[in-house]
């Protein structure tokens, strides 16, 4: 155990260092680095490298990328392609800074695969920055003379480095200067991204990968989070909490699950109260004993303006998708190490109009959500399953 709870935490630092790295070094004024700091965070981040991967970071952050886009289509093409890698074969970050002075940024197409930002979002911006106007080969000779000078002082065990040193400058001295990543780098971390000049960068996606980055950090960071299956049978109704109050990726990561949950239509009439103040967890209190401490709690309504009515008429989506959004929720709070507990004993029409709710939503269960307390534990009955026989039928 203890072992595995090491190897998880050396993990969770590892990638929540490189998020914090890219953070700062993206961030405004603090964008640059020395070229020891590019060199050394490049070789932590990827032992694999060789000097030309070293020397494509390096190249892409001071001449962005490649060449001048003229054929959308065709690009387009190549990123649909592209597209069809697995997930589980593309690097766990969403985004990172390309070389020294932070010019540019790698976007991976890992944040268009999990619907973070759209295929035609990174494809407009990629094009915008492609067609920007670049420094010279010249000056990039130049510049990047001035870095070798540093990178062999510092006397990198790199695999064929001086094999590599001297095809770049054979590359450099006929006026070229883009070259492929090496065959180890792409076999050990498959890359795929596009290039994107840092403020066009800052102004369509840093916000936004920012924030799903951290909630990517958040699910790491626990060691039992597994699969789908430990997740459901490790929750159970959690009634005594920490005083602590959850972080912001947390309740970010619980309510993008919840953005994410199928509703009827895909009217997604549902509506989602975070209760964090004093005033509004005193309501909560009021309505219900049932809070048992939690610093947070989700209350989960549906609009009866927005629903899809069933044929026959006899009900409709709302109270279904809202439990769906609900259960969504329960289950992410518990993937991330939080307790949580479904709450309906009270009255909703009471606890609706002390929160000052629209007349046209309906709540449908207050969930208590915290730090499970030291002495929390599963109610005796919480094991008690019936064979699935008698739930399951064949037919």
């Amino acid at each position: 155990m203890t072992e595995k709870r090491q190897i998880s935490f050396e993990t969770v630092m590892k990638r929540m260092l490189l998020t914090a790295i890219g953070a700062v070094l993206l961030s405004a004024g603090g964008h640059a680095q020395t070229i020891e700091q590019f060199v050394s965070h490049q070789l932590q981040t990827y032992p694999k490298s060789r000097l030309t991967d070293l020397y494509k970071s390096s190249f892409q952050d001071y001449m962005g990328a490649e060449h001048l886009v003229t054929d959308r289509d065709q690009v387009k093409r190549y990123l649909d392609e592209e597209l069809q890698t697995p997930l589980s074969a593309l690097p766990s970050w969403y985004f990172e800074p390309c070389g020294v002075e932070g010019r540019f940024v790698r976007v991976s197409i890992r944040a268009v695969k999990e619907h973070v930002i759209s295929a035609e979002e990174l494809l407009d911006a990629f094009i915008l920055s492609a067609n920007k106007r670049r420094p010279s080969t010249d000056e990039w000779r130049e510049r990047w003379h001035t870095m070798m000078a540093t990178i062999d002082r510092m006397q990198l065990p790199l695999s064929e480095y001086d094999h590599d040193k001297r095809m770049i400058d054979s590359i450099l001295s006929v006026g070229r200067y883009a070259i492929s990543h090496s065959s180890a780098y792409r076999e050990a971390y498959n890359p795929h991204y596009r290039i994107i000049e840092r403020s066009i960068f800052e102004r369509e996606f840093k916000e936004k990968l920012t924030k799903y980055q951290s909630m990517a950090n958040i699910i790491n960071e626990n060691p039992t989070a597994k699969t789908y299956l430990d997740v459901v049978r490790d929750r159970y109704s959690c009634r005594s909490f920490d005083p602590k109050q959850v972080s912001k990726e947390q309740i970010d990561y619980i309510l993008e699950s919840g953005r994410l949950a199928p509703t009827a239509k895909n009217l997604q009439e549902q509506h989602i109260y975070v209760c964090q103040s004093a005033a509004s967890l005193a309501k909560i209190d009021a309505a219900t004993r049932s809070r048992y401490g939690a610093p947070t709690c989700l209350v989960v309504t549906w609009d009866t303006r927005n629903t899809y009515v069933y044929p026959g008429e006899r009900y409709d989506s709302g109270a279904e998708d809202a439990t769906i959004v609900a259960t969504h929720i329960m289950l992410a709070a518990q993937a991330i190490g939080l307790g949580s507990c479904w709450v309906n004993n009270f009255d909703p029409d009471k606890l609706a109009s002390s929160l000052g709710l629209p007349a046209h939503e309906r709540i449908l269960m207050i969930l208590s959500l915290g730090i499970p307390a030291a002495n929390a534990q599963p109610s005796p009955r919480h094991e008690d399953r019936k064979p699935i026989e008698e739930t399951v039928t064949f037919l």
